[in-house]
This record gives structure tokens, sequence and C-alpha cells, in this order.
């Protein structure tokens, strides 16, 4: 089966978050066209995504967090699996937020 990307972003305590699956599919769009960076909003702020160098920026704070990419076996099989899970689960409520501050 063919593999998914993920794009994760580091925050603090060295644990790595999930971005939204729009930003990575803007982010493969955006690589495939050869433009340096992807702009996205989550969690109200603005970021840009600068992709030669893999790093998240806030552009309302300035704040610059390394972001990794990471292919995941469609199954669902890997031992990670739970792990991912996890974590998804605590962004649910944030991705939620960001659908409804999109649409306004």
């Amino acid at each position: 089966k063919p593999q998914a990307l993920k794009l994760e972003v580091s925050v603090d305590g060295g644990r790595w978050f999930p971005l939204p699956d729009k930003v990575v599919e803007e982010y493969e769009n955006a690589k495939k066209a050869g433009e340096g960076s992807v702009l996205f909003i989550s969690r109200g702020f603005n970021y840009m995504l600068e992709i030669e160098n893999m790093q998240q920026v806030n552009l309302d704070t300035g704040k610059s967090r390394p972001v990794r990419e990471v292919e995941i076996q469609a199954e669902g099989s890997d031992d990670n699996s739970d792990e991912e899970e996890d974590s998804d689960e605590e962004e649910d409520g944030d991705e939620e937020e960001d659908g409804e501050s999109e649409e306004s």
C-alpha cells in the first residue's frame, strides 16, 4: 500500500505534533511547484512553513520551530501508530476550531 506523508512540528519538551492534513497537502503542492513556503492559520495564529530549511515560523510572534516529514504506512500496522493516535486525539479539538475560524 502507498505510504502517507505527515508533517510534524517540534513542540516544547521534545514532542512532535502532527500538522493538519490540509497543510501537508499544500506543502506537497508547493514543493512540486518549486515554491519556498506555505502560509497557513492554526489555533488563530498565522504561520509560514519554510520548505527549504523545514521550519514553521509563527508570523505573529516570530517563533520558529523545526518541522519533519514522516512517512506512515497506510495500513497503520506500525508499532508507532498508537503514539500517533494519541497525539491526534489531543490535536482534534484544535483542528475543529481551525475549520471554524477559516470559514468565517
